[in-house]
């Protein structure tokens, strides 16, 4: 049982220093200044709340293993980047569930493997999740916010040098920023790290991936978090 799962249980008594800093730190790391966030519903999807995404709502969803995401752009500039890899629905819609463990091991993992190893050689840091369902998020985050197609330009050429920019054929990279210009106030939002799908029931997580290793089985990491 991972420690975000404990909060679930009857009974039990959460560390609140802990609680506190994990909120804290989740909330400086990736809600920016946008005003706005995203909620996820009992059905799996999702509905805009137009209000900031403070660490009291982090910490809310923390407790009630609740499943909220940030927006990403705010005054045209970005504090976060992200890279969601994941299987696509053509290849989910007709494997079983074997494959589809076999395409996450043996086809994803060493994808993202390659981002990983140019991250290093470029020594940036970067989080690694489990995004709880059949994907892997990895992000960058900044000390201040950049501008949106700096980022945008950023991403391209991380997946241009890491050999990832081409037809990955059941793999599907989706860009956050996904382009450098946009109409939308906010852009796109991304669920939290150790939310709780509410579809699903499944927990995302961070994963501490030691320099040099090579990713193995995300459920390996759960305990992790």
């Amino acid at each position: 049982m991972t420690s975000v799962e404990s909060l679930k249980v009857r009974g039990h008594r959460p560390d609140v220093g802990l609680l506190d800093e994990v909120a804290g730190r989740l909330r400086r790391l990736f809600a920016g200044t946008a005003r706005a966030y995203i909620l996820q519903q009992p059905d799996g999807s999702y509905r805009t709340v137009r209000r900031r995404l403070t660490s009291n709502v982090v910490k809310h969803m923390l407790l009630t293993a609740g499943s909220v995401g940030a927006y990403q752009v705010s005054n045209g500039r970005v504090a976060w980047m992200c890279l969601d890899f994941d299987i696509t629905k053509l290849a989910l819609d007709s494997a079983g569930q074997a494959q589809k463990q076999a395409i996450l091991h043996d086809r994803l993992l060493p994808l993202v493997d390659q981002l990983l190893q140019r991250l290093r050689a470029l020594a940036i840091p970067h989080l690694v999740e489990f995004s709880g369902n059949r994907g892997i998020h990895v992000w960058v985050t900044f000390d201040r916010p950049v501008g949106r197609a700096t980022a945008h330009q950023m991403l391209s050429a991380l997946l241009d040098s890491a050999g990832l920019s081409g037809d990955l054929g059941d793999i599907h990279v989706d860009r956050f920023p996904p382009n450098a210009e946009s109409s939308s106030r906010y852009g796109n939002a991304v669920k939290l790290p150790l939310a709780c799908n509410q579809k699903s029931k499944h927990f995302s997580y961070l994963m501490a991936v030691p320099e040099g290793a090579r990713l193995s089985k995300p459920e390996s990491y759960s305990s992790l978090s």
